[in-house]
Parts: C-alpha cells; sequence; structure tokens
C-alpha cells in the first residue's frame, strides 16, 4: 500500500548502497525506520502480522 504513494516518496528506482553494497530500494529502509521509531514510542503495535494504533 505504501508503495502506491506519490512516486516522490517511493521512487522504485533509488537503491540504498553502502560501500558499493545493494541493499534493497531506499524508500522500503525509510519506511521501516519510520515503524520501529513508532513501536518504540507506543505509537503502534504489531498485532497478527498487521501494524495498528496502539491504544
Amino acid at each position: 500500500m505504501i508503495q502506491q504513494m506519490p512516486p516522490d516518496l517511493c521512487d522504485g528506482t533509488v537503491d540504498r548502497v553502502i560501500d558499493g553494497t545493494r541493499f534493497g530500494k531506499k524508500w522500503r529502509h525509510a519506511v521501516r525506520t519510520a515503524q520501529q521509531q513508532l513501536k518504540k514510542r507506543g505509537t503502534i503495535a504489531l498485532i497478527n502480522g498487521a501494524w495498528t494504533l496502539a491504544v
């Protein structure tokens, strides 16, 4: 669903490259980082394989 957002946010042509090694799409890493930060703050929780707002 996230990839359906505007192409400037989820540009599938940009890879994350560190010291010449590719680590996948850059936007996916940004999404994963955001998820982990929100989880750490207690804003979201992973329930049955889906992210939901924490109550």
